[in-house]
């Protein structure tokens, strides 16, 4: 859950199964961060319970309007808060109230009359930006972000008052990892050449909760590599004892799955490893290896 909370930070989650829309605090709390005036989402008071599975029901906290953009309309939404590591979920009604059709085949919906291009999170789920920094967050094109955030900076800007900067803009593209932001950011024709702004959005990122929380894990092998590329290049050893006083050594060559095996009794045991190099695989091609 945890990723894909990280996947749809300032995006609504397309759940047609749900019957308000619902929003947890951690969530809210990254949304209200990404907004040039945090002042204007408005709460009131909630009784609404939700369920999720086997779970307890979860009471909401509050209802709270939120200002969001989809494509060129700029509407208000209504969300329930719950004390969930949960990120929006749109639910049906809401969905029927903005025209919403999906198209499956191209990863589009069509929300007001327009369509727009989906988040597809790694679990398979459907999302839709609601800010234009997540838009710009998510592409591939370049921007020139002094054009679209709310501030500028120049030379003569202290060291603390460009971090503030580049802490709100690292908040606006939803704590988005240090390389893109700095991609972003080397966009941009006031701060192309300041390498201390470049400085301070790795600090920052480093620093920042949320990202550590949310981050995508690192990528990891799904095959191992190659323990050898030649015979002998690395032999393993494996000792069992068949019976009290009786041991076997299995001598494996990794590239060529040849196999020494040499039995011996526990009291000639010194005996057996003194003469490996004359009896086992070693005899062929010293091993570079020995596992």
């Amino acid at each position: 859950m945890r990723v894909f909370v990280g996947e749809t930070l300032s995006c609504a989650v397309l759940d047609s199964g749900c019957s308000q829309t619902v929003c947890g605090k951690a969530w809210l709390d990254c949304y209200t961060d990404s907004l040039i005036n945090e002042n204007v989402i408005k709460a009131k008071p909630s009784t609404s319970a939700f369920k999720f599975g086997n779970g307890p029901p979860l009471m909401s906290e509050k209802k709270v309007v939120i200002p969001v953009v989809i494509g060129s309309k700029q509407v208000n939404l209504e969300t329930d808060v719950i004390d969930a590591d949960i990120p929006l979920l749109l639910s049906k009604g809401a969905m029927k109230k903005a025209y919403t059709v999906l198209n499956f085949n191209e990863d589009t919906v069509s929300m007001f009359r327009e369509e727009h291009k989906l988040v597809k999170t790694s679990s398979g789920h459907y999302a839709i930006p609601l800010t234009t920094s997540r838009k710009i967050a998510n592409s591939e094109d370049t921007y020139d972000v002094s054009k679209s955030y709310c501030f500028l900076t120049t030379n003569r800007n202290s060291r603390k008052e460009k971090g503030s900067m580049v802490r709100k803009l690292h908040q606006q593209l939803c704590h988005c990892c240090s390389n893109k932001l700095k991609q972003l950011i080397k966009t941009s024709k006031l701060w192309k050449y300041d390498d201390e702004i470049v400085q301070l959005v790795d600090e920052i990122s480093s620093t920042c909760d949320i990202y550590k929380k949310y981050k995508k894990a690192p990528l990891r092998h799904v095959v191992g590599l190659p323990l050898a590329t030649k015979f002998t290049h690395t032999v393993a050893m494996d000792l069992i004892t068949i019976h009290q006083g009786v041991w076997i050594l299995h001598l494996v060559d990794i590239f060529s799955r040849l196999i020494l095996i040499l039995v011996t009794l526990k009291d000639f045991w010194p005996i057996m490893v003194a003469s490996l190099p004359t009896r086992s695989i070693e005899r062929y091609v010293q091993p570079l290896t020995l596992k």
